[in-house]
């Protein structure tokens, strides 16, 4: 990745269906305490009712119910239900299993069941759920950054420049040169990105606003469990360097599964692509081939996407390297337009319509570039063509560490609190 558009709490749901009553937590608070006595083990009593270890468990369920889940009893049915998060809306389910089996359960088999609960917390069932509901969040990050007018594009002028600069009461750099961190909390950080000025170019802008829509999607307690000096917004090569990105924690797309990412998403199912974010870059991408360095590529944030979007890519056997061919032989045909000499504005219009009903890809999915706000991969790649005509353009998608850092640390810090019981 280079630097200058260069290649590159959970919200309060409300009570969810399903949740445990106070009577079902001291009921199975207190089956747990029973079963752990009659192994000679040791518990130490938090409240009349319950034990320790019994309370642990319940947080962990609570953890579960939170990020969407609906725990049940029952004897004769399958550990999960509904799992498939982020193709439909449906509630996941998990069966904690009968309370009268549970009763009379051995050591061997609470621990499978606490087992069972962790492994639920981390499925991608669970970062679908978190995923799915970034939607919201994504519209609203960006939407206040496109209303903040004095949030703009650097002028133009020669490579390598600061790609980031931001209140300076609010944002101050790193230890490290080439990235900026906020001075007090995550979320003043991010509110004044909203109100103030600043400056950023493409890359940078997209690292802000999928920041963002982890603070609209947390929001406060986003500041509970990540410090500023773990994140980054800047350069490239340093930004990669900030702890939240360094830690390697991918959500749903992690550096193996990059190449094929769009594999890895349409998989998953519509849920898995807000908050994606990717980078349009020139095939060609030296600079006898640039005609404008400022318009050189165009890193992407995913806002939103059709379930025909979704299903097409499903059907594609390699979808990313499939859809980048289409768009190369397209370029190549009004490439060849354009050196007749039709003129510049009906190209782009041309190629606009021909990549809008060509494929879904191209008309189905909204994306957020900066400055130039939210639309379809028709209308930017035709864009592209009116500033850089002389090269081809072709799709990557980033992994998702930002997230997938979120949610580890948002996990780890619910977990905490359940072993402070």
């Amino acid at each position: 990745m280079s630097t200058s558009c260069p290649a590159t709490r959970p919200k309060n749901q409300g009570t969810q269906p399903g949740h445990s009553t106070l009577q079902n937590r001291k009921w199975m608070a207190l089956a747990l305490s029973t079963l752990l006595a009659a192994l000679g083990i040791c518990v130490i009593s938090s409240f009349p009712g319950t034990t320790y270890a019994a309370d642990t468990l319940q947080c962990h369920l609570e953890l579960l119910e939170e990020l969407g889940w609906q725990t049940t009893h029952l004897a004769d049915s399958p550990d999960t239900l509904n799992t498939d998060t982020c193709q439909h809306h449906r509630t996941p389910l998990f069966n904690v299993g009968d309370r009268n089996t549970i009763a009379t359960s051995s050591g061997a088999d609470h621990a499978r069941l606490v087992s069972r609960v962790n492994n639920a917390i981390q499925s991608d069932t669970s970062r679908c759920l978190v995923n799915r509901r970034l939607r919201e969040s994504v519209i609203a990050a960006t939407g206040k950054i496109i209303g903040n007018t004095d949030f703009v594009f650097p002028e133009p002028g020669d490579d390598p420049r600061d790609p980031f600069t931001p209140p300076a009461s609010d944002w101050s750099a790193s230890t490290r040169r080439g990235y900026d961190i906020p001075s007090s909390s995550l979320s003043d950080g991010i509110n004044a990105l909203y109100r103030k000025p600043v400056v950023a170019e493409c890359a940078a802008a997209i690292q802000v606003a999928q920041l963002a829509t982890l603070v609209e999607h947390f929001e406060d307690e986003a500041d509970r469990f990540v410090t500023p000096q773990e994140i980054g917004i800047g350069v490239w090569r340093e930004f990669a360097k900030s702890p939240s990105i360094k830690a390697n924690t991918p959500l749903l797309v992690s550096r193996k599964q990059r190449k094929r990412a769009l594999s890895r998403l349409a998989s998953l199912g519509k849920g898995a692509f807000y908050n994606q974010s990717g980078y349009i870059s020139p095939v060609n991408n030296t600079l006898e081939f640039i005609d404008s360095m400022d318009n050189r590529g165009q890193n992407f944030l995913i806002v939103d996407i059709t379930e025909k979007a979704v299903s097409d890519l499903q059907k594609r056997r390699r979808p990313l390297q499939e859809l980048n061919r289409m768009t190369l032989e397209i370029w190549h045909n009004y490439n060849r337009l354009r050196l007749t000499g039709l003129a510049t504005d009906i190209l782009v219009e041309l190629l606009e319509n021909e990549l809008l009903n060509t494929d879904s890809f191209f008309s189905d999915i909204t994306v957020y570039i900066h400055p130039l706000s939210t639309g379809t991969f028709a209308k930017f790649l035709a864009r592209q063509f009116r500033y850089n005509p002389r090269t081809a353009y072709q799709f990557e998608v980033y992994e998702d560490f930002q997230t997938g850092y979120f949610f580890n640390r948002y996990i780890n810090h619910r977990l905490s609190k359940c072993e402070s019981r």
